[in-house]
């Protein structure tokens, strides 16, 4: 079972907490595991905006392909 804070700990980043509570709320933790793994797999210099955002979108692009 996933939560913000084990979230952010995951990430390495702090803030963003509204919308990983959202995710947390919408979404069964399968999607959630498979898109922190994707997330983590990418390394640090191909990351745009942060790691956290990566996340959400991965999250969003797995929930519509389950």
């Amino acid at each position: 079972l996933f939560s913000v804070t084990s979230l952010q700990k995951a990430l390495g980043e702090t803030g963003d907490e509204e919308p990983l509570q959202a995710a947390l709320n919408l979404y069964p933790d399968r999607v959630i595991q498979r898109a922190l793994a994707r997330t983590m797999a990418v390394p640090a210099e191909r990351i745009r905006r942060s790691r956290t955002a990566l996340f959400i979108y991965l999250l969003k692009r797995h929930a519509q392909d389950t």
